[in-house]
């Protein structure tokens, strides 16, 4: 998605950086689970622990399947992905996910003559200089152009969305 999302940068800075952070956050998630997934000390770890608690109850490969990714959900919950506790994952990606629904909505509500207009207003505001900074300072970085695209109501909500990930995430680079 990273080549997609480069394109908006110049026209819509704001947008880009919001795409650029969410984006972001599900490549740390998804490469950590596949750090965790394939470590073989999880995997004994799994494969006993399932053992000691069902015993001979597991009847087949699907079941047997089923077990493992519950285990392994449950394990990555509670121990976390490297940068981010296991318990704040979930909040995260929730979080990211209200935040990429509600300014997706208001960019593809514009009228073609809109977005020109919107992304005139948004290339005027000052921008710290993009050389990927902290990804949870890019989403409070937007809202300078969100400014213009979002309703008031739904830039409190951006803003309350924004500052709870980066107090999670202060240093999510």
């Amino acid at each position: 998605m990273g080549a997609e999302i480069d394109h908006y940068q110049t026209d819509y800075p704001a947008l880009f950086r919001v795409l650029n952070a969410v984006n972001y956050l599900f490549i740390v998630i998804t490469n950590e689970y596949k750090i965790q997934v394939r470590d073989k000390a999880r995997w004994r770890n799994a494969i006993s622990t399932l053992y000691e608690n069902k015993k001979a109850r597991i009847n087949s490969v699907d079941e047997l399947r089923a077990n493992l990714v519950g285990h392994f959900v449950e394990v990555l919950e509670a121990v976390g992905l490297g940068q981010i506790e296991g318990p704040q994952i979930q909040q995260d990606i929730d979080d990211c996910r209200k935040i990429l629904r509600m300014v997706s909505e208001a960019y593809t509500s514009k009228k073609d003559r809109e977005l020109v207009s919107l992304s005139k207003k948004e290339r005027k505001q000052n921008y710290t200089p993009y050389v990927r900074t902290y990804y949870s300072e890019d989403l409070l970085e937007a809202e300078a152009g969100l400014q213009f695209v979002l309703t008031e109501p739904k830039l409190l909500a951006y803003n309350d969305l924004a500052r709870r990930f980066y107090e999670r995430n202060p240093s999510l680079a």
